[in-house]
């Protein structure tokens, strides 16, 4: 019986094939700065000789020169956080061949990500990335593995060729089992990212990051509590402060980093998220002018809107190109008048989200700010939203000359936009010359009921004021999208009309069409005529109809396909 059984053992395996993917060999001191020459060399192709066969030159793929699968090697690698499964996968390419591994293995820049929590995989990166900088994710909890552990010392023993590390901490002890590797020789001279989350607020001990790191220029920190050691702001120009569920007082964390900002004088890029504390905390007191002078970008966001605009106003920045400032929607201080009065365009939107807007400069295309001001209260009127957009902007409003409205009828159209809200909206416009309102949901452009915000803007800019005179006097453009037209179901229908009360005729002068076209004979008559009018993609046009626009109006843009007039019997 065990005769059979022991022959099938001892069966003589079959050879291997050696032909499959051998490759051609690599030279022995290959890295992927080396020259194309030195893999003709290794292959059998010498100088001043003839040329050896080659077949493995006709095997495709598997004939490619080392340095040419170097570099598809490197694009392999994704573009995603490296410290996620997709984001090695790209170490299947080593698996296809042997040759496609020798490759793979003479590239210490494919080996230089490594997280300590992959534990046994951890030392085999570090062994493999040879002497390359390394971008090191090293988390320090309470309880670790042995395995992880070992991997956090293997770590910890190159950390002088460190060029990234990412520390995750529970605690100030934990932190504290890493202090004596900081101050190992060339880590100061070699980090250039630091990245600290805590997933519990922390101070940072006097005696962590206390030296001077000079090449360090980008610095992340989450429910980390300042001040920050001043060695290692020097020199930083990416800034990125989170806090959220900070338990000590936000007022002194608030001061802290306005005081923290002094050292940051090479700073170009600025990000600063406060989801922490009360609603408000009143910073105005505290009149520091803090001079960044290279700062180029800043984002600030707090849970409250007047503090983000208080800490903006406390800072000087000569050559801030973008500005996103977020919190929740509520009447706030105005921008600063210099910053303001570089912007001549704004865009403006208003829906279930919030109040969103962009500041643009034709001048300068690439100066930006833009305010977003988190979902408005639960009764929801088009006058708040308006009121707390002129708050936050009313030092840019009479510079600008393009203003685009997008509102969401849907939303106000319980609550719209009276002709007299508008006109103490459109006093503060003295320069407009392009007006765009636009409806951001397209139901409307179908619906039997009008946009009465549309309808009274009209209104407001066709009658003169005896204070005011005409709203925006400089106007010469006027456009329109996704707005009907057409009037209501009752003004449509006879048979409706026999049955319903029919409106009266001032209710009939006040439909939006009749409106359009007092809008644009008013305005010629003041001497005030519109160069462009455009309703492309408004619907019930026919209703107007466009050619009694046209003796009033320089030039009307329409489209014929939404001319059609329709009477229900």
């Amino acid at each position: 019986m065990n005769v059979p059984f022991r022959s099938l053992w001892m069966k003589k395996r079959r050879p291997e094939r050696r032909d499959i993917c051998p490759g051609p060999p690599l030279p022995a001191h290959f890295h992927d700065k080396d020259h194309f020459h030195a893999f003709d060399q290794a292959s059998g192709i010498l100088d001043g000789s003839q040329s050896l066969p080659n077949p493995v030159r006709n095997n495709g793929i598997d004939g490619f020169p080392p340095e040419i699968l170097g570099d598809i090697f490197s694009l392999s690698q994704s573009d995603i956080s490296p410290w996620t499964s997709e984001g090695r996968r790209w170490v299947y390419v080593a698996q296809v061949c042997r040759y496609w591994r020798q490759v793979a293995l003479n590239l210490p820049n494919l080996w230089t990500s490594i997280d300590t929590s992959w534990r046994i995989i951890a030392p085999v990166f570090l062994r493999r990335s040879g002497n390359a900088p390394l971008d090191v994710k090293i988390n320090l909890r309470e309880r670790l593995s042995w395995r992880e552990c070992h991997a956090i010392n293997v770590a910890l023993g190159q950390i002088s060729r460190t060029r990234a590390l990412h520390l995750n901490v529970e605690g100030v002890n934990e932190l504290i089992k890493i202090s004596s590797s900081q101050s190992r020789p060339g880590f100061a001279m070699s980090l250039q990212s630091l990245t600290l989350h805590s997933s519990i607020p922390l101070d940072l001990p006097p005696y962590i990051f206390a030296q001077t790191y000079s090449s360090l220029v980008s610095l992340d920190t989450s429910n980390i509590y300042m001040p920050f050691p001043p060695g290692l702001l020097c020199n930083l120009k990416n800034l990125k402060v989170y806090w959220v569920g900070l338990q000590r007082d936000v007022l002194t964390n608030m001061l802290s980093f306005v005081g923290t900002m002094e050292h940051c004088t090479k700073l170009e890029r600025l990000e600063f998220h406060n989801k922490s504390g009360p609603l408000r905390v009143d910073i105005a007191p505290l009149h520091k002018n803090i001079f960044l002078p290279r700062l180029r970008h800043l984002f600030l966001t707090d849970q409250s809107s007047v503090t983000t605009l208080h800490l903006f106003s406390q800072l000087t920045m000569p050559v801030l190109t973008s500005v996103v400032l977020s919190g929740p929607a509520e009447t706030s201080p105005s921008i600063p008048n210099v910053f303001a009065s570089a912007f001549n365009s704004c865009f403006v939107s208003m829906d279930i989200a919030g109040v969103h807007t962009r500041l643009c400069s034709k001048v300068d295309p690439e100066l930006i700010m833009e305010v977003y001001l988190r979902p408005l209260p639960a009764e929801r009127r088009l006058k708040d939203c308006f009121l707390i957009f002129r708050s936050v902007v009313q030092t840019a409003l009479p510079c600008l000359n393009t203003l685009i409205l997008e509102l969401d009828p849907i939303v106000f159209r319980v609550h719209p936009m009276t002709s007299r809200n508008w006109v103490n909206f459109l006093v503060m416009l003295p320069n407009l010359l392009d007006l765009r309102y636009r409806a951001s949901n397209t139901f409307n452009v179908t619906a039997d009921t009008e946009d009465g915000s549309a309808a009274t803007l009209l209104d407001a800019l066709s009658v003169e004021h005896s204070l005011s005179g005409m709203c925006c006097p400089k106007l010469q453009a006027m456009s329109f999208r996704n707005i009907s037209f057409q009037p209501p179901l009752i003004d449509r229908c006879p048979n409706l009309q026999r049955i319903c009360p029919c409106p009266g005729p001032r209710e009939r002068e006040g439909r939006i069409h009749k409106l359009l076209l007092r809008f644009v004979i008013r305005r010629s008559k003041q001497r005030m005529r519109l160069a462009m009018l455009d309703i492309l993609g408004c619907y019930g046009i026919g209703y107007v109809p466009p050619e009694k626009l046209t003796p009033f109006v320089d030039k009307v843009f329409w489209d014929p396909l939404f001319c059609d007039v329709r009477i229900l019997g």
